[in-house]
């Protein structure tokens, strides 16, 4: 490092007199007054003071032009990366863990997995495949679980109504109408075995009445309104009394369209006070509102009629 420092101040004063030797050799040839000047210092003392400032200014910039024309190592050379310290030293390996005691008890293999079964122990039978399913709602499994299937086999009938299947409809609730009758014998205090009944009984009148068949029609709607009066007083309740209003206006369409019309009004004039009393209990309840005014419409509508016939 030192030896390039002296470098460096020797190329800055050879720089130095080259460019003094410039400017005189300058100075000799445009003023002839300075000719004969055979030394530096006789030179300088014969420039007048004012020019030695700009003869001193263009003799540093000559000795700077010098010195970048030849650079110095000084400023060349490329700084060196100090070397770490040991004292800091965050990223030293960690230390091995310590071996594990000897007397530690070894770990117990796991069991392996069980085979896998072939797709042929797995694979149903050809046999099984095509082997009929059994029907939930069959009636021999209406008899084996009966505390069940009557509203289960009610669902279902409704299901083939709705889809079109009307008789196989009616067939579901036959099949399920003895079951029905059994329970309500053996506990004819029950609300659910009544209630199980009646809507047996509704869905066999419901589909003999769209088949145009009224008699078998009139009678299961007979038979049903018996059970919804008794539940009603029995167990009076909204929903009761709603199906109570519901079953008399269906027989009462039953009977007017077999031409029992003074029975009809007497089921229509049952009906009114129920609906009239259910839909002011619960004014915002658009269902009981629309049964009120369907009950008066068929109502009047009856009124007039036999008031004309």
């Amino acid at each position: 490092m030192r030896s390039n420092a002296v470098v460096g101040f020797l190329l800055a004063l050879i720089g130095l007199v080259f460019s003094a030797g410039i400017v005189w050799a300058g100075l000799a040839l445009w003023s002839p007054e300075f000719a004969g000047v055979q030394t530096l210092p006789a030179f300088v003392a014969a420039l007048p003071f004012e020019q030695r400032w700009w003869a001193a200014a263009l003799v540093l910039l000559g000795g700077a032009g010098v010195a970048s024309v030849f650079p110095s190592p000084v400023w060349t050379q490329p700084r060196r990366r100090p070397k770490p310290s040991t004292a800091l030293a965050p990223f030293a390996a960690p230390e091995p863990p310590p071996p594990l005691a000897e007397s530690a008890p070894a770990k117990p293999a796991e069991p392996s997995p069980p085979a896998l079964q072939s797709l042929s122990e797995v694979r149903p039978s050809e046999a099984a495949l095509e082997a009929p399913h059994p029907d939930p709602f069959d009636s021999a499994l209406i008899e084996s679980a009966p505390e069940v299937s009557v509203g289960a086999a009610c669902a279902a009938a409704e299901v083939l109504r709705q889809g079109g299947h009307a008789d196989e409809a009616l067939e579901r609730y036959h099949a399920v109408l003895s079951t029905a009758r059994e329970h309500y014998q053996v506990a004819p205090d029950d609300p659910s075995a009544a209630s199980d009944l009646a809507d047996v009984l509704k869905g066999i009148g419901d589909l003999e009445d769209e088949a145009g068949r009224l008699a078998p029609a009139i009678d299961a709607y007979e038979e049903g309104l018996a059970l919804r009066r008794k539940l009603a007083a029995e167990h009076p309740s909204t929903d009761r009394r709603r199906a109570l209003s519901v079953a008399l206006e269906r027989l009462a369409d039953a009977r007017e369209a077999r031409g029992h019309r003074s029975q009809a009004l007497a089921l229509y004039e049952e009906s009114l006070p129920i609906a009239e009393s259910l839909a002011a209990a619960e004014p915002d309840d658009g269902v009981l509102a629309a049964d009120l005014a369907t009950t008066r419409q068929r109502l009047e509508a009856l009124k007039a009629w036999m008031a004309t016939a």
